[in-house]
This record gives structure tokens, C-alpha cells and sequence, in this order.
């Protein structure tokens, strides 16, 4: 699997490079015939997202020392739990795919829309990129027998360091979403003031020419 991926992210990123940074648009019609694609795609993201997601809490929970003999199966359970919303998730982005059902964003209303951005950006992206990348640390540091029961004690800092760095990052995403929507709005607003000024003006000159009217 690790090799299949590392050719998997050679090929994108030669692909990324060779189209100047730009990946060809998608496309609008019916994709449930172009099986190559389909089975790249969401094979990686079952294996990324999907049992990334329950690896990452189960991973995560040993390197902050939260997990330990006492407790292994309420954090099986807990793994498992969020495996299962995963799970619906990526079958939802396959039904999408498919153009079987629309996007969430194309169905909702804008308020609801931007609760699920937000919850796609605060807890998915928490779980999978920041939870993930500790115990990604973690779990492949002894998979290469880097890290062993002499070593753990330098592997726990390096782990709970790397999950740091991504908490940052994951920090950063969220204020810069949250510039943009600010930035949205503030450009909606202009463009309905810039559509009723007319009209608000000639509801004044209307109201004074009334009021000069009644005073004649």
C-alpha cells in the first residue's frame, strides 16, 4: 500500500507540475462510466479518509497517552464510531460523484451551507489532518521498527510535534475561511446596496415631491 501511494502522489504531483498547477476541470456529465477514475479516487480516499480516519483516533490516542491497557476498547469503540461517519460520508461523496445527488452546498440553504463547510473544516479536517498526521508519526515510526520500546520516549515528542505543526496549519484554515466569508458578505452587501440606491432614491424624491404637494 505504501509503495502504491508513493507512486500514486509521483503521478499527481507530476501531473500538477505539467499543467502549470491547474488540474482540468470537472466534468458535469454522468461519470458512473469511467471506472478507472472512480476506483482511483475513492479507493484512495476509503483508504485516506475512511480507515485513515478511525487509524488517526486510535493512533493519536496512544501517542498522547490517552490510550493504554485500561482503556483499549473504549477507544475501539471510539475509533470505530467515527469509522462509521466516515464510512457515510464517503458513500455520500460517491452518490455525488455519480451525479446520483447534488452537493450538500447545492441543496442547502446558505445558513446551512456554511454549518457545513465549517463542520467539513473544523472537525473532518481536525480528524483527518491534524489527529492523522500524529499518529501517522506515530504508527509508521514503528511499522519501520524505528520506534520500539527504547525509543518510545523520543517517538512520543516527535509525534505530538508533527501533530503541532498541523494544528497550526489547521488554525490558519479556519481564519483564512473565515476571511473569505467575511469578504463574501461585505461583497454581496455592496452589490444590494449598489441595486436599491436607485430605488431608494426615488422613493425620496417621490415622498418630497408629496410632501411639497400638501404644503401647496
Amino acid at each position: 500500500i505504501f509503495f502504491v501511494f508513493l507512486i500514486r502522489f509521483y503521478w499527481h504531483s507530476k501531473h500538477y507540475l505539467e499543467r502549470e498547477r491547474n488540474f482540468p476541470p470537472i466534468k458535469i456529465q454522468h461519470r458512473k462510466i469511467h471506472m478507472l477514475p472512480f476506483c482511483q479516487i475513492f479507493g484512495a480516499k476509503f483508504l485516506l479518509e475512511v480507515l485513515g480516519g478511525a487509524g488517526a483516533i486510535w493512533g493519536s490516542a496512544e501517542a498522547l497517552m490517552l490510550r493504554n491497557s485500561t482503556n483499549t476498547d473504549i477507544w475501539r469503540t471510539i475509533s470505530l464510531i467515527f469509522g462509521c461517519f466516515f464510512v457515510l460520508r464517503w458513500s455520500f461523496q460517491i452518490l455525488s460523484y455519480c451525479l446520483c445527488c447534488f452537493d450538500y452546498s447545492s441543496i442547502m440553504s446558505e445558513s446551512l451551507s456554511i454549518w457545513g463547510e465549517s463542520f467539513e473544516l473544523v472537525v473532518v479536517k481536525f480528524v483527518l489532518e491534524v489527529m492523522g498526521a500524529t499518529g501517522a508519526a506515530w504508527g509508521f515510526s514503528e511499522i519501520i521498527q524505528l520506534r520500539t520500546s527504547e525509543t518510545i520516549y523520543l517517538w512520543r515528542p516527535v509525534a505530538v510535534g508533527i501533530g503541532i505543526l498541523f494544528l497550526c496549519r489547521w488554525f490558519w484554515k479556519i481564519a483564512f475561511w473565515i476571511r473569505v466569508k467575511i469578504r463574501e458578505t461585505k461583497e454581496a452587501d455592496d452589490d444590494n446596496d449598489d441595486i436599491l440606491k436607485p430605488y431608494v432614491v426615488e422613493d425620496i424624491e417621490m415622498k418630497l415631491e408629496d410632501l411639497a404637494l400638501t404644503e401647496t
